[in-house]
């Protein structure tokens, strides 16, 4: 089955989160960093064929998408975007983004969208399961394809 790669085009832009921050006294292990990462999503860019290794298993991406059917610059997709929260003991960023799948039809999309609510999808580890991860919200965004450059 021939697989298309779609890479991501959007603007990333990460600032202070002012009301959870605490800076730290000079000691170590003192403060807490909080960042909030915005990413506003633009569309995906036609990178063109992809062919996995027979081992290969699709993943969530931060950056890029693969998709087994045909698309064209042009084509609107619909696309599961999964924001989350991660971090440690001293810090945490909110905001990063996992595509969990695009799809020509909103029912495809939706269908992944509640199946990743649910913890069905992907199997193993992700980034948004862990001990200071977590969930912030799953959306389907309608996105053009654009052109390869």
């Amino acid at each position: 089955m021939p697989y298309t790669l779609l890479r991501l085009v959007a603007d990333y832009e990460t600032y202070e989160d002012e009301e959870n921050h605490r800076p730290g006294d000079g000691t170590p292990y003192s403060g807490y960093n909080a960042e909030i990462q915005n990413v506003r999503i633009y569309g995906l860019r036609l990178e063109g064929p992809f062919k996995p290794d027979p081992n290969w298993v699709f993943w969530p991406e931060s950056d890029s998408v693969t998709v087994d059917f045909p698309v064209e610059g042009g084509d609107m997709l619909h696309l599961v975007v999964l924001r989350y929260t991660d971090g440690d003991t001293f810090g945490h960023t909110s905001g990063y983004v996992a595509l969990c799948g695009a799809f020509k039809t909103a029912a495809e999309a939706y269908e992944r969208a509640i199946a990743v609510k649910k913890d069905q999808w992907p199997s193993g580890f992700t980034s948004w399961r862990g001990y200071f991860a977590r969930v912030d919200s799953i959306d389907v965004e309608v996105v053009p394809v654009l052109a390869s450059e």
